[in-house]
Parts: structure tokens; C-alpha cells; sequence
């Protein structure tokens, strides 16, 4: 019986780190979003005049080539605001809204490959909720198709409005 013991916890031991082993070197699909000046240069201050951007990338470390759905109002519906109030909570106060065509296009991206998935400015056309000076952060959950698999990331950007 304490052979049979020993060989079960042996056995534990060799599964932890084959799997803490495969943490090391992750094969995932990622997003980032970056908020960035004129100049491309990653902010977290600005005035509201300033023309700023919010850029969205694709980040494929699967190990592998993958294809996805190129979005296009999804972006606009995941840059949900919101802004800290006197109590220290943030509330949500809109999101910016333009009116994409629904056109679907299948794209590829290689294994260690960074793609840009597009960018939307901080100007009137796209409709956003009033700003002014203050802390907010934007974000929420993205989605995107990858490989047939509708996929979901979480992000937020937190910023000052001066």
C-alpha cells in the first residue's frame, strides 16, 4: 500500500511541473490597446484638445498561423467610458458610436506576429461622450474570431484628462 502511495505522489510531483513547465512558454492569442499622442507615443495624460488615439493589435504567440474575423464595430463597442466620480467609483458615461457597414473579412497573422486591428481618435466623428478634465479609463470586453472560436479579452486603459 505504501508503494502504490509513493508512486501516486512521484506521479504528482512529475504532473505540477509539466505543467508549471508549460506556463513558461505560453501559446496564446493576445490583444493589447494602447492610448498615444500625435507622435505614437503611449500616454496616460492629455488635454482635451489633444488628438489622441486608441489602437488595438493582435498578438499571435499560438505557435502557429491563425486566421480571424477583422472587426470592425466591435472595436467601437468595446471602447466603453468611464469616468471616476467624487466617491472614487467609476461610472459609465457612453461609448463612442459610427455607424461600420457589416462587411466580414477573414485575415491571417503568422506565429510571432504583431498586427494592428485598428485605431479610433478621440474626434468628434466618432460620436464620444462629453470628456472633460478628470480620471477615467476605457475598456471592456473585446471580441474577436480566431479560428472559428469567438473569443473574449478583458482590457482597460486608464487616463487623465487635464
Amino acid at each position: 500500500m505504501r508503494v502504490i502511495l509513493e508512486l501516486i505522489v512521484l506521479c504528482g510531483i512529475i504532473l505540477m511541473i509539466a505543467f508549471s513547465c508549460e506556463k513558461d512558454d505560453p501559446k496564446t492569442i493576445e490583444t493589447v490597446m494602447k492610448l498615444v499622442d500625435d507622435n505614437d507615443v503611449i500616454i496616460d495624460t492629455f488635454e482635451k484638445s489633444d488628438s489622441v488615439l486608441f489602437k488595438f493589435y493582435l498578438i499571435n504567440n499560438k505557435g502557429r498561423e491563425v486566421t480571424y474575423v477583422r472587426p470592425n464595430d466591435g472595436i467601437m463597442g468595446f471602447l466603453k467610458v468611464y469616468k471616476k466620480s467624487l466617491k472614487g467609483e467609476y461610472e459609465y458615461i457612453g461609448h463612442p458610436w459610427v455607424y461600420w457597414a457589416p462587411v466580414v473579412i477573414i485575415e491571417k497573422i503568422n506565429d510571432k506576429e504583431t498586427k494592428l486591428l485598428g485605431s479610433v481618435p478621440t474626434t468628434s466623428e466618432f460620436n464620444w461622450p462629453e470628456m472633460n478634465s478628470g480620471n477615467y479609463y476605457v475598456g471592456d470586453t473585446f471580441k474577436i474570431t480566431i479560428d472559428d472560436e469567438r473569443r473574449h479579452f478583458e482590457s482597460r486603459i486608464y487616463f487623465t484628462i487635464e
